[in-house]
């Protein structure tokens, strides 16, 4: 006899437009503990609950960025969350002093060069 395991199978993006108020509160938050701590289970921590707090999975790596596009008053208006190893994406300006991030921008966005800084 098999034995068949079932899985819930999470997405790997999400809108951040799509989350609750109460959802993109904790998100930030989750966020902001990663960009400015200097311990990386800390950051691994935060990564982990913010994805969870998404309801999204990460595949290649332990990091979560929202399109840089959701800061800009640009056409697309992209919230998109998504993995920082997605392939395609593009960094619009590097990591500043004291921070873990830098700003990037989704695939789309990059292809699409709707992004001002692009």
């Amino acid at each position: 006899m098999a034995l068949m395991t079932h899985t819930l199978t999470l997405p790997t993006t999400r809108e951040y437009a799509d989350l609750t108020p109460a959802q993109q509160t904790a998100f930030n938050q989750q966020l902001d503990i990663a960009n400015n701590t200097e311990h990386s289970t800390v950051y691994f921590d935060a990564m982990e609950k913010a994805a969870h707090i998404a309801g999204i999975h990460t595949n290649a790596s332990p990091g979560l960025a929202v399109c840089d596009c959701i800061n800009h008053d640009t056409v697309c208006g992209c919230t998109l969350i998504f993995d920082t190893a997605t392939n395609g994406i593009r960094e619009v300006d590097g990591i500043e002093p004291g921070h873990n991030f830098s700003r990037l921008v989704c695939p789309t966005c990059a292809h699409d060069a709707c992004h001002p800084a692009l």
